[in-house]
This record gives C-alpha cells, structure tokens and sequence, in this order.
C-alpha cells in the first residue's frame, strides 16, 4: 500500500518526521507492506512544494530546495489535490486562544476525503466535536496522539487499550521547557541560561512564552479534558500560573530538601464541577513524578475502574514527536 502525504510546518517536528521516513522505509514496507510518499511540504518559509509522487526529503533537509509559490491557508485545498494527498499532516505552530489556521488546515484535508493527523493541541481544544464529525461523516481517520505527550499513547490507550474505563482525573508533567529551566535553576544556573539550554536540546521554540507561563501545559490540559472526559472548557477557565516569577533561591532550596519544583497540570472534578489548574508544585517524595529528569513527560490518571495510571515517557525530544505522528499515519494506513 502507498499512502500519499502533505506537511504543513517543516521545523524540528517536520524535518525529523522526514528523517524517521528515510531511516524506516524498508522497515514499514517489510513489516507493514507500507510505502509512505511525501508528495507536498508548506511552510510560510518554504512556500508550496509539490510532486504527485515523491519529493526528495534529502534535499529538503539539505535545505537545498528553492522557494515554492507563496504559502497561504485559502490554498491548501488546491495544494493538496496538486500533491494527489492520502494524508495531511499538520505541524505548524500552537496559537492557544483560536486554534487557527491549524484547524482551517485540517478541516480543508477532512473536506476533500482526506484523512488529519496533527501535534497541534489548538484544534483539538477549540474544534475537535467539529472535526471529529467531519471526518466521520467522510470516512476518514482524524488523529492526534502526538498533540498532547508526544508519543506517549495517551488517546489510543483509552480508545483501544482499556475500553469502558472513563478519566475522573489527572494530573501531568507536560513541558518539557519549564522542567529543563527549573533544573538549571536548581543547579546555581539562572532563569535565562535555563531558556537557552531548552532552546539547545531543541524543545523549547525562540520565543518561550506559551511554555514558560504555562499556556502550552494549559492547552494541553484542555485537550484531554475535552477528548477523554468530555470536558468542553475555556482557557480562560484553567487557573494559570508560569514560572518566571518563581524565587531562583526558593527553587534550590526546594531541590535541596528533596522536593524539587515542576510545573504541574491537574484536572479534578468535583461533582458538576471541575478544577483545572497549571502551576509550579512542589513534588514529594512519593510523587510519581519525583525521581523523572527534564526530558520526561507524564500523566497520571484516575479512572472508575483503574484507580491510578501513570504514562511516563524518557528522553523525549522533537524525534519522539515525529514518532507519534508516524504511529498515528501507520495506523490510518491499517484502518485503526
């Protein structure tokens, strides 16, 4: 089987999607009788790029292509059946408050028959009943596994793993930015020196702000609130705090006394009504989150039928955002 697919967004999560297409091409087609083709990239950078069989992902992380027609969301219809696309795989960056143009993106792709696969939580949050409707009423996969934990199994897990068991709560470690900037500070290093070494392991973007205050972890939050619990809220509605005010001098004195500081996301319900919070906790010692590095993401969940289930993944990066992209197009591929 070919699957056909389109890229939008073509930066650390993009170009290491196109590397794991090169390095397992044989694996998918001995394993899986699968040949993934990429037939059209787009970026505001790149512009439209298209081939009705293959580009040539070598030299596109070369970085040897020349500019494409000029990128625009009104165009991605046109795009899409120019590059004969199967799939549309949306990467283009988080825009917390409307989920836009990612989820004008995804829903051009479920319009036209095509199955949407994206790490972007934005739609998920802002317009998930409204594609998730639309890609049934097409026949088509809407999939979103790396959005949230990267390639942790967080949607499939409960979708195709435990069956009749409904969240009541959670809580996570789900940025990895904050954790890396509060383990400099933890070791005498400063805020600022924090941000560059997250900018160097590739996970936190030039500009910070959606990790640091705690937008991303928030909109994350809303995400699984809304897919798994069936929780429809606001950003407005999750109480918010960052870590940029946080005493440097309190943060090492808290790693010291062996309860080191992290930012944490949490949902609980309470009757009707539901908390939803993301801010700096202490983690005691007989957290599940206590003894986890900065590059690990996490969540643990209550369930009416598993009391407590944790999902941990290590040394997370970019590439492990790739790989939940590629699971979610080797299962659309298979039908699941």
């Amino acid at each position: 089987m070919t699957l056909r697919v389109c890229i939008i967004g073509f930066g650390n999560v993009g170009r290491s999607l196109a590397r794991l297409l090169l390095d397992r091409a044989n694996a998918l087609r001995a394993e899986y009788d699968l040949r993934i083709c990429v037939t059209g990239v787009a970026s505001r950078r790149m512009g439209f790029h298209t081939h009705p069989e293959h580009l040539d992902l070598e030299v596109l992380l070369d970085g040897r292509w020349q500019p494409g027609a000029p990128f625009s969301s009104d165009q991605i219809g046109e795009w899409l059946d120019q590059s004969r696309a199967d799939a549309l795989v949306e990467l283009s960056s988080l825009e917390p408050l409307t989920g836009q143009p990612a989820t004008d993106h995804l829903r051009a792709a479920l319009l036209t028959g095509r199955h949407a696969i994206t790490a972007n939580k934005g739609p998920v949050v802002h317009a998930y009943g409204e594609l998730a409707d639309l890609a049934h009423e097409k026949g088509v996969a809407l999939r979103f596994e790396a959005a949230t934990c990267d390639c942790i199994p967080v949607y499939s897990l409960f979708r195709d793993a435990l069956p009749l068991a409904h969240v009541t709560g959670f809580r996570g470690l789900l940025n990895n930015t904050t954790s890396i900037i509060l383990e400099t500070m933890e070791r005498g290093g400063s805020f600022d020196q924090g941000v560059l070494e997250a900018q160097r392991r590739g996970v936190a973007e030039t500009d910070p702000r959606h990790d640091v205050d705690g937008m991303d972890a928030a909109v994350k939050l809303l995400a699984i609130a809304r897919v798994l619990m069936g929780q429809p809220l606001a950003v407005a509605e999750v109480e918010r705090e960052g870590i940029r005010g946080l005493d440097p001098t309190a943060v090492v004195r808290a790693y010291q006394r062996g309860t080191p500081i992290r930012l944490v996301a949490s949902l609980t319900r309470r009757g009707s009504a539901v908390e939803a919070r993301v801010g700096p906790r202490s983690l005691a010692v007989d957290d599940p989150f206590h003894q986890l590095d900065a590059m690990s993401l996490a969540l643990h969940f209550e369930t009416d039928l598993v009391p407590g289930l944790t999902l941990v993944g290590h040394g997370l990066d970019a590439r492990s955002t790739a790989y939940g992209v590629l699971c979610d197009l080797i299962n659309v591929a298979r039908g699941r």
